[in-house]
């Protein structure tokens, strides 16, 4: 990789041949700062860092990176000091240009971006009151210039939300828990969002990412814990446009990450229950089976993100060498 420090936490096909992946890169200092990687199979060249309007702000990082087409992508994330924004630039398929989320004044926070038009976007997150430590959840509409705050049902219940989904202008999910530590799930319409019922998976957990092929085709991951022991269990959840259902996935499977479609059906990313070990899921409503992710110079790989191109699983996220210190990572393996 390009840097020597830091993380990937999510990636994303541009096309056949370009990919793009986000994190967080640390400095010498000791200081954190959102980076972009892009990679194009045509020149041979491996991932190259790329310059945003965030690259040189300190104490934030990038978490998500959404693609609606080759000139409308957005990278957006966080901020682990307080101020009054959350990083966000946006690709117009010749440069990338600041488009700042705003969140309240002197807070940290975390977004999610769902990128439908080069006129329209949302994004969803958390914020966190440096006063009381509480978090809280926050919602933003771009539309092609500004983005604006947009309430939230209080019956949706959401205390974070963790990604966010869009097909098209009146099908937009937002996913992630509520206060009483269950998953949560709400969906906008085209004029309203609307809270949706999921199953009861187990005493706790929470949803983590979600993909969608359309209305009635509607993925969702994370993590349920079965008793008050569990480190978490994978958590697969289907929607087929009427209502959600969970999905089986193998016994071993625990906190599923990152998810990304197939052509027949999804393949996600996570770990193993005990967290020993990292992992992949594939298949559809039938059940999903399980491959392990090789361990790098004898260590865990920690898999963060996943996205499926050309026929190869392509997974991103970090290890740590003996010393503690912390690399990016990248890998691929055929579908």
């Amino acid at each position: 990789m390009p840097f020597a420090q830091g993380y990937l936490n999510d990636v994303a096909p541009l096309d056949g041949h370009v990919t793009w992946a986000v994190g967080d890169e640390w400095q010498a200092n000791g200081g954190e700062r959102p980076v972009l990687v892009r990679r194009d199979d045509r020149d041979g060249r491996g991932w190259q860092v790329v310059s945003t309007p965030d690259s040189g702000q300190d104490d934030a990082f990038y978490n998500n990176v959404d693609v609606a087409s080759a000139q409308d992508v957005w990278v957006v994330g966080g901020t682990y000091s307080t101020g009054n924004v959350a990083p966000a630039s946006h690709w117009d398929g010749t440069s990338w240009k600041s488009a700042d989320i705003p969140v309240p004044e002197n807070c940290s926070a975390g977004q999610h971006v769902a990128a439908i038009s080069a006129n329209e976007a949302w994004a969803g997150g958390w914020y966190c009151i440096p006063e009381s430590g509480m978090t809280k959840p926050l919602l933003r509409h771009w539309d092609g210039s500004t983005w604006t705050p947009v309430e939230i049902p209080a019956a949706a219940d959401l205390l974070n939300i963790t990604a966010m989904e869009a097909t098209a202008s009146d099908d937009v999910w937002a996913i992630g828990y509520g206060g009483d530590d269950q998953p949560r799930a709400m969906h906008y319409d085209g004029t309203a969002w609307t809270p949706v019922p999921l199953p009861v998976t187990g005493l706790y957990g929470e949803l983590l990412d979600i993909v969608a092929r359309g209305p009635q085709d509607v993925w969702a991951v994370g993590r349920t814990l079965l008793d008050e022991e569990d480190q978490g269990h994978s958590l697969v959840l289907h929607y087929d446009g009427t209502a959600w259902r969970q999905v089986t996935a193998p016994s071993e499977a625990g906190r599923l990450a990152s998810v990304a479609l197939t052509p027949t059906g999804i393949t996600a990313v996570g770990e193993d229950v005990p967290r020993l070990q990292s992992l992949v899921l594939t298949g559809g409503t039938d059940g999903l089976s399980l491959r392990t992710v090789p361990d790098t110079r004898g260590r865990k790989s920690h898999v963060q993100g996943i996205a499926v191109i050309n026929g190869k699983i392509n997974v991103v996220g970090s290890v740590a060498d003996q010393y503690g210190n912390i690399a990016p990572l990248t890998m691929s393996t055929q579908l």
